[in-house]
């Protein structure tokens, strides 16, 4: 199994949402089916933004 050294997203929230943290990716590119996967270095602060915007009302995941 390999492992990724750095963490993606085709998300445009997310990565509008790291931008705005001050978070920058470190290389973009379009994955087969054209879409867009940002790519960003692993770092505490990169979790502690995701973490943010995962616990908002905003992103919530209703299961009922």
């Amino acid at each position: 199994m390999k492992f990724d050294k750095e963490y993606s997203t085709s998300f445009v929230e997310e990565m509008k949402f790291l931008r705005d943290k001050g978070i920058r990716y470190t290389w973009v590119y379009m994955n087969e089916e054209k879409v867009s996967v940002w790519k960003y270095k692993k770092e505490k602060r990169l979790w502690d933004a995701l973490s943010d915007m995962y616990s908002s009302k905003e992103f919530e995941i209703n299961n009922r």
